[in-house]
């Protein structure tokens, strides 16, 4: 029929209706109908073919809504109008194929869907959910940065608090270095006061002055060293302050430190020199040419000083 629009070729394959010639026009329109529903799950099939892998299924379910609720406005408008023509049939005369045709063509009229248009508009809708997503998560990035580096100052204050309550919890112990092992059992202890009572005779230390002397670290070629808590403080300093009277005995005593000022420690030495550079109350100290104490809190003000003496 000229001025017909024909229907896509996957469509012609398998969409012909036979009638016996017997059927009435309402069994004809059933017939019709249930063809009208296999062509939609065709559509459906055509639609899902079309869509690439990639394309979320939240986007093929939309483009799949789309083309069934087009599909079913042209089906139920297809089957209205055999309803209205019924009206006009005086028998049950069998539908003539030129007025069948003329159903089908109008039924793949309104089947000719633009998919390509309705994919394009779902990437579209797509794209635009996406950009606003990563605009979101921008801002919240930017919002994340802005709120660590509010909390760096927070961190440095809560870093040093911390590291100020450790040193104050080890300001009632020492380390001692260099006191020969006895193994396999030995009394630190006993060994510890043996070492005081020879090297400090002035300095009245007893046992109960003493709660703990216990060695750390994994056995070695040297001799592990010894850590020796206190009851008081004031045993503690009176040792600290002649632990010069130790000097050539191969035997050390220091303060025990955590670990941010051991590296401080270890770093003004490297920077300043062994005997410039002690420590004392959890304090690390530099002794100037010029006669004058420094403390040193961070390892840019010993770069400072270590510039300026070398000037």
């Amino acid at each position: 029929m000229k001025g017909q629009i024909k229907p896509p070729r996957e469509l012609r394959s398998d969409s012909s209706l036979q009638f016996s010639g017997s059927e009435s026009v309402s069994e004809q329109i059933l017939i019709l109908t249930s063809h009208m529903n296999n062509i939609k799950i065709k559509h459906k099939m055509l639609a899902d073919s079309l869509h690439p892998d990639s394309l979320k299924s939240s986007v093929k379910g939309l483009l799949d809504d789309l083309i069934l609720a087009k599909i079913s406005t042209q089906v139920d408008e297809a089957v209205t109008k055999m309803k209205e023509e019924q009206a006009f049939i005086q028998h049950d005369a069998t539908i003539s194929s030129d007025k069948l045709d003329a159903i089908k063509q109008d039924v793949y009229a309104g089947l000719s869907l633009d998919l390509s248009s309705l994919v394009d508009k779902t990437l579209e809708s797509y794209n635009k959910r996406i950009s606003s997503i990563e605009s979101s998560l921008t801002t919240l990035g930017s919002s994340m940065k802005d709120l660590e580096s509010s909390f760096k100052p927070i961190q440095s204050n809560l870093a040093r608090l911390n590291d100020r309550f450790e040193q104050q919890a080890l300001s009632n112990q020492i380390i001692v270095f260099g006191v020969k092992e006895d193994a396999p059992i030995e009394n630190t202890e006993s060994q510890f006061m043996s070492l005081c009572a020879v090297k400090f005779p002035g300095i009245p230390i007893t046992q109960s002055d003493v709660v703990s002397a216990k060695r750390i670290g994994k056995p070695s070629a040297k001799p592990r060293p010894i850590v020796v808590e206190f009851c008081n403080l004031r045993i503690r300093q009176l040792l600290l302050r002649q632990k010069k009277d130790l000097k050539g005995s191969g035997t050390l005593f220091s303060e025990m430190l955590t670990k941010p000022r051991l590296q401080l420690l270890s770093y003004a030495k490297s920077k300043l020199g062994l005997r410039n550079v002690w420590s004392s109350k959890g304090d690390i100290l530099y002794k100037t040419q010029s006669g004058r104490v420094v403390k040193f809190s961070d390892q840019d003000e010993i770069d400072l000083c270590a510039a300026n003496a070398e000037n």
